[in-house]
């Protein structure tokens, strides 16, 4: 009998491929930006995650955690569901962009062609693009249903960067409502932090000096605004929530300095009424914050309003402000609006003036003519 003919291969079962073993790479912060901007920069989850050497399976389990911290007090929230909510809101933005630019790929937001159409790339001047933008926004968004006076229409345009907010790193703007008594400065910043709110898990904070005028002052003013809209309000954090998943916090210095409770947090919007009683190290830490993992498609903004009359801390803010050219201030990203109220057509300019006609010249200056004129000590 011949021997078996050995050249024909034997069909065998496939090898399975052993496991590399060891255990999964612990999660950190810094690993969900690395993977945010992977997925920011056009990579699908399982390429973001092959490229930093980390398993699918690994990166679910991540989001799963952050998924199910979205319901907890800030305090409670970890790193985790700061990657899930940063992951969200950038495959939001991807299937925006595709749906305008007709293709399923997922391409790079920064540099698509579809991105004019989205309002992310400047065309003609500044001036122009900012209305362009000013309308869009306004347009798309049922919370602001009050028409902007004039100046109030400026602070908010001034809002909106005169260039392409799509890409990595972009700087915060900031901006300055340096009104008359009664210009309806508080109105603006209210319709500031609103301006975006149509738009997914878009994060705000409005502030206050203390507990006792943001109750009867500024938190009055946004609950009788949303009241009757489809926003829910939150007691127990102080907190709007609106149908697109953003929120708006109301707040006050105090927390910031004495609990910390906005540590862990990041905002898209910082909104602080009546800056002059704020102190230059408090402005500072507040800018910290203003530095959410996103992938930009929202200005990075801090707005804040006042005027010169019973400023405890003007010095900084002149400095910081008013003193400046604007040409000097806009090659930081910072502009200033000043309103006069006979800008305000809903206020008798005379009968408000008529109220203070005893008074301090120096201080009617300050109240009614956006004047930064400070007494002198021994005056």
């Amino acid at each position: 009998m011949g021997q078996p003919d050995t050249s024909i291969p034997v069909k065998r079962g496939r090898k399975k491929k052993r496991h590399a073993g060891g255990r999964p790479p612990k999660f950190s912060a810094e690993l969900g930006v690395s993977l945010c901007n992977l997925l920011r920069k056009g990579y699908s989850r399982k390429d973001a995650c092959a490229e930093l050497g980390i398993t699918y399976p690994t990166m679910y389990s991540w989001l799963k955690k952050g998924e199910a911290e979205k319901d907890l007090d800030v305090s409670e929230k970890t790193d985790y569901f700061t990657f899930w909510d940063s992951v969200q809101d950038i495959e939001s933005s991807k299937r925006e962009l595709c749906e305008v630019s007709g293709s399923s790929n997922g391409p790079d937001l920064r540099n698509s062609g579809a991105s004019d159409k989205l309002g992310l790339c400047p065309t003609g001047s500044d001036e122009h693009y900012q209305q362009n933008c000013y309308n869009e926004i306004l347009n798309k968004n049922p919370f602001i249903f009050k028409t902007p006076t004039e100046k109030q229409k400026l602070f908010l345009m001034q809002g909106i960067p005169k260039g392409n907010i799509s890409g990595d790193g972009m700087t915060s703007i900031e901006v300055f409502f340096n009104g008359a008594l009664g210009s309806g400065k508080t109105t603006g910043l209210i319709m500031a932090a609103l301006q975006y709110v149509h738009q997914r898990d878009y994060r705000a904070l409005l502030l206050r000096p203390d507990y006792n005028n943001l109750e009867i002052g500024l938190m009055k003013q946004v609950n009788n605004w949303l009241i009757n809209t489809g926003a829910r309000w939150k007691k127990k954090d102080l907190t709007w929530y609106f149908p697109s998943g953003a929120r708006l916090t109301l707040s006050y210095l105090h927390d910031l300095k004495k609990n910390h409770c906005f540590s862990n947090k990041r905002y898209h919007f910082i909104g602080c009424d009546d800056l002059t009683a704020f102190e230059s190290e408090d402005y500072r830490r507040l800018r910290t914050i203003l530095l959410y993992p996103t992938n930009s498609r929202r200005p990075l903004r801090i707005c804040s309003t006042g005027n010169a009359f019973g400023a405890p801390y003007s010095e900084w803010i002149k400095e910081r402000f008013i003193t400046p050219s604007p040409e000097e201030l806009a090659r930081s990203n910072i502009y200033t609006v000043s309103a006069l109220i006979e800008e305000n057509p809903h206020i008798n300019p005379v009968t408000e003036r008529m109220r203070f006609r005893n008074m301090n010249p120096l201080i009617r200056a300050q109240l009614f003519d956006c004047s930064w004129d400070l007494e002198k000590p021994g005056q």
